[in-house]
C-alpha cells in the first residue's frame, strides 16, 4: 500500500537488490543489467525504474565494485528495451504525441541535417543526436504512458535518493569513499558509492534542493527525510563540487524568493518548521567544522586555491582551463554561426577520443569536454540549432515554473538546469545526462498533473 513515506519499501529493495548483485563481481554486474533489460520491457513504470537503476550501475565506485568491460554496451541495452516499451505503450494507448516530443523531433531533424554537411565526423554526430533523441524522448513518453500517479514516482526518486545517500554516508570515514588525486597527492572530495566526487555532487544537488523546498514550503515531512536532507547537505559540502554547490544555492534562492512573493502566506506552524530545518543545517555544519577544524581548513585551501604540493595557484588561474574551453567554443561559433561545427564534435581535432565496438567501425563512446552548455550548444549546432534547443527546453520547464506551479518541482528543475552551466551534462544521455532527463521528464509530467502534485505528503 502506498503510504507516501520513506521506508524500506519496494523501491529501496530494488536498489539494494541491484547493488547486491553488483557486489558479487563482474558476473553479478552483468546479471543486474540483464535483469534491468527484462524489467524495462514489462511496462512504462518499470522502465523508468530500470533506467534509474541503470544510471546508478554506470556511476558506481570502481574500488567497491568490479566493473565489467561490457558495461558500456550493456547500458545501451536497458535504454533500447525502455524505448521499445515506450513505443508500444504510446501506440497502445492511442494518445497524441506530446508537445515536447515534437520539439525533440524538430531539434533532431535540424541538427542531423547540419551535422551531415558540417561535421568532420558525421557518423558520430548523427549517432549522438539520434541517441539523445531516443533517450530523452523515451523517458518522457514513459512518464506520459504509465498508469501510475506522479506521487508514486515522487516516492520512487526519494527512496532511491535516500538509499544512495545513507549507503554513501557510511563511507565518510573510509578512504574508499573519497576521490584521490595521485598527481597532487590529496583527496579531492567525497564520492560515496559513486565513481567521482563531481558525479556525487551532481546527483545530490537537485534532490537536496527539492527536499529542502518541500521542507520550507510547509509540507508534512517524516523524520527520516529530515535526517536524509541533513546528511545529503553535509555530503554535498564534502564533495567540493563547486558547480553542484552553486546550483543548490540557486535552487535555495528560488525557493526563498517564491515563499516571499507567494500570495498565500504560510501558517506560523509551517514557518516554525521551516526555521527549524534551516537552524538544524547551520548547527550540523558548525558542529562538523568545530570537530574537524584543521582538516576542513586544509581541504578548503586545496578546494579554493588548488594547492599542488607547496605551490598555491591563484583562483583565477584555476579557472583558466574552463575559460579556454569557452573561448575556443566561441571562436568556432563565430566561424560557423548558423549551423555550428557538428553535434558532439570536440572543439579541437587533437582532443577527439572515439571508442568503437571491438572489431567494428561502430562508435559506442565519444566523450567531449566543453565546460558550459550554452557555449557548447552554440558551437556545435549554431544559432539555428540553439533556437531549436531553447524551444525544446522551454517546453520542458514551462509547466514547472509558472506562477501557479508547484514550488518544490520548480526548485528541482532550476537546480538541475544550473548544473549544466559548469558541467555541460545535458547531452550525455549515456552518463550523468540520463539522470538529468529523468528529473526533467518527471518535473514536466508533474507540472501537467498539478492537482495531484499539490497534494504533497511525505
Amino acid at each position: 500500500m502506498y503510504t507516501g513515506r520513506f521506508s524500506i519499501d519496494s523501491a529501496s529493495i530494488k536498489v539494494f537488490g541491484v547493488l547486491g548483485l553488483a557486489l558479487i563481481g563482474e558476473a553479478g554486474y552483468v546479471i543486474s543489467y540483464v535483469a534491468l533489460m527484462v524489467w524495462a520491457l514489462l511496462g512504462p513504470r518499470r522502465a523508468v525504474e530500470a533506467l534509474t537503476l541503470a544510471w546508478l550501475l554506470q556511476m558506481l565506485n570502481p574500488e567497491l565494485f568490479s566493473i565489467p568491460e561490457a558495461r558500456n554496451i550493456l547500458r545501451w541495452g536497458v535504454l533500447m528495451c525502455s524505448s521499445v516499451t515506450a513505443l508500444i505503450f504510446l501506440l497502445k494507448r492511442d494518445m497524441p504525441v506530446p508537445k515536447v516530443i515534437k520539439a525533440h523531433f524538430y531539434f533532431l531533424l535540424g541538427v542531423s541535417i547540419f551535422s551531415v554537411f558540417k561535421s568532420p565526423i558525421p557518423l558520430v554526430s548523427v549517432l549522438k543526436i539520434g541517441v539523445f533523441f531516443v533517450g530523452a524522448s523515451t523517458i518522457t513518453i514513459l512518464f506520459f504512458t504509465t498508469s501510475k500517479p506522479v506521487r508514486y514516482f515522487r516516492m520512487w526518486f526519494i527512496s532511491f535518493f535516500g538509499v544512495v545517500v545513507l549507503l554513501s554516508a557510511t563511507l565518510i570515514p573510509l578512504d574508499v569513499g573519497w576521490t584521490y588525486n595521485e598527481g597532487i597527492g590529496y583527496y579531492e572530495g567525497f564520492r560515496g558509492i559513486t565513481r567521482q566526487s563531481q558525479v556525487y555532487g551532481v546527483f545530490l544537488s537537485p534532490f537536496v534542493a527539492w527536499l529542502f523546498s518541500l521542507h520550507v514550503s510547509g509540507n508534512k515531512v517524516s523524520r527520516i527525510i529530515t535526517a536524509i536532507v541533513l546528511i545529503s547537505f553535509v555530503s554535498l559540502i564534502l564533495t567540493h563540487s563547486r558547480t553542484a554547490i552553486i546550483s543548490l544555492s540557486v535552487g535555495v534562492v528560488y525557493t526563498l524568493a517564491y515563499l516571499v512573493y507567494n500570495t498565500r502566506p504560510l501558517s506560523k506552524q509551517k514557518w516554525l518548521g521551516s526555521y527549524l530545518i534551516v537552524l538544524a543545517l547551520i548547527v550540523v555544519s558548525l558542529g562538523i567544522f568545530k570537530k574537524y577544524n584543521n582538516s576542513i581548513r586544509t581541504s578548503l585551501t586545496q578546494y579554493v586555491m588548488k594547492e599542488e604540493g607547496a605551490r598555491r595557484v591563484d583562483l583565477v588561474e584555476g579557472a583558466e582551463s574552463r575559460i579556454a574551453l569557452m573561448a575556443k567554443s566561441i571562436s568556432n561559433f563565430q566561424e560557423n554561426t548558423l549551423t555550428g561545427i557538428g553535434f558532439g564534435v570536440p572543439s579541437t581535432r587533437d582532443s577527439q577520443n572515439i571508442q568503437y565496438i571491438p572489431g567494428t567501425s561502430i562508435p559506442i563512446s565519444a566523450p567531449v569536454e566543453k565546460g558550459v552548455v550554452l557555449t557548447a550548444v552554440l558551437e556545435e549546432v549554431g544559432l539555428i540549432g540553439f533556437l531549436l534547443f531553447a524551444y525544446l527546453l522551454y517546453t520542458y520547464i514551462r509547466p514547472s515554473l509558472t506562477p501557479r506551479s508547484n514550488m518544490p518541482i520548480g526548485a528541482l528543475v532550476i537546480t538541475t538546469l544550473f548544473l549544466n552551466l559548469g558541467e555541460s551534462i545535458l547531452f550525455a544521455i549515456g552518463g550523468t545526462g540520463l539522470l538529468v532527463w529523468l528529473i526533467l521528464s518527471f518535473s514536466y509530467v508533474s507540472g501537467h498533473r498539478q492537482k495531484e502534485v499539490m497534494q504533497q505528503y511525505i
